[in-house]
């Protein structure tokens, strides 16, 4: 099958802010690159088009988008103009969407290739969701079986469950025409709760009109929904340095990533930092750490500290979520 991808990009971020007052929040930095970026990568080879939704700050990720990825998938955005859950976000695509479909969260970043993901789904089923089991089901939208392993139930972060398995943000999705149609019942038959419409309520509707829906067990699947997290991925995404900008009287200790147009000097990097393209960094420790795109850092010691994009920090060290733009002077 030829697979359409949806990645759901609109949420405006509010569990990280304030590194999200003034960007969406895929266009957060992990590991080198937005979070987008870590998707779109990982996409390469198993869909040749992607309908990406947008909605808060979207000028900034279409930007990044069309600058880094236009050559290599067919592109197409959709805006959400209310942020109304996930469901409704892939409901507004419906109009631009013929055949099956790839949903990928624009906040989860996998180490798996999508393409190998695809290799585990049968064209037998409506469709295929990724699974994972987790402690705490009562965060997350979960399925419960049948005995053959087809899905019985989904139902988003419940008080009380049978099962702790976890759909884990990917959704293969043969049959998007008995999809849409689950969405249409819900998002026209006011069947939200909250004011919010959620994929799981239209899956459940598939599932009660005879759509046959499978599961795939998926590892290593990284939520990048809290600053905290952010910090966790980082660390596990950075297996090995890349050092592309200029460094002078430095201590690098690896991994870390220093991305092109970058000036380090006299100052101790690592373990576990990345640094985007065209930041400064003088006389300074930082370890554990996130740096933006084209920040200034002088005489700080920082670790386990996120510092967004065009950021400004002079003075002591301390622990630190800074939004895009912001200058701080600790001296």
């Amino acid at each position: 099958m030829r697979y359409t991808a949806i990645i759901p990009a609109a949420g405006a971020g509010t569990r990280l802010k304030p590194l999200t007052h003034t960007i969406p929040k895929p266009m957060v930095h992990v590991a080198g690159k937005p979070i987008i970026g870590h998707i779109l990568d990982q996409m390469e080879g198993a869909v040749e088009r992607v309908v990406i939704v947008v909605g808060y700050m979207k000028e900034k990720l279409i930007d990044y988008v069309e600058k880094n990825y236009k050559n290599k998938f067919k592109i197409d955005f959709v805006e959400q103009k209310e942020q109304m859950g996930l469901g409704h976000s892939i409901w507004v695509t419906k109009d631009v969407i013929d055949g099956p479909v790839l949903i990928v969260l624009g906040d989860e970043i996998f180490e798996r290739k999508y393409k190998e993901m695809l290799g585990e789904c049968s064209d037998e089923y409506d469709g295929t969701i990724g699974v994972k089991e987790v402690d705490n089901p009562s965060l997350y939208g979960i399925v419960e079986l049948n005995n053959d392993n087809s899905i019985r139930k989904l139902v988003e972060k419940p008080k009380i469950t049978k099962s702790n398995l976890a759909a884990a943000g990917v959704y293969v999705i043969n049959n998007s025409k008995i999809l849409f149609e689950s969405l249409d019942n819900i998002v026209e038959g006011k069947g939200g709760q909250g004011g919010e419409y959620q994929l799981t309520d239209a899956l459940q509707v598939m599932v009660d009109k005879g759509a046959k829906l499978n599961t795939f067990k998926i590892e290593k699947w990284y939520d990048c929904g809290r600053p905290e997290m952010l910090l966790n991925v980082n660390k596990i995404l950075l297996k090995s340095s890349r050092i592309k900008g200029e460094i002078e009287n430095c201590a690098v200790i690896d991994p870390v990533i220093i991305e092109a147009g970058c000036r380090i000097k006299d100052s101790v990097i690592g373990p576990y930092v990345s640094i985007a393209k065209g930041s400064e960094v003088v006389n300074s420790i930082i370890k554990n750490s996130i740096i933006g795109m084209n920040s200034e850092i002088k005489d700080v010691l920082l670790m386990g500290s996120i510092v967004s994009a065009e950021a400004k920090v002079f003075g002591k060290g301390e622990r630190l979520y800074i939004g895009e733009n912001a200058e701080i002077d600790m001296r």
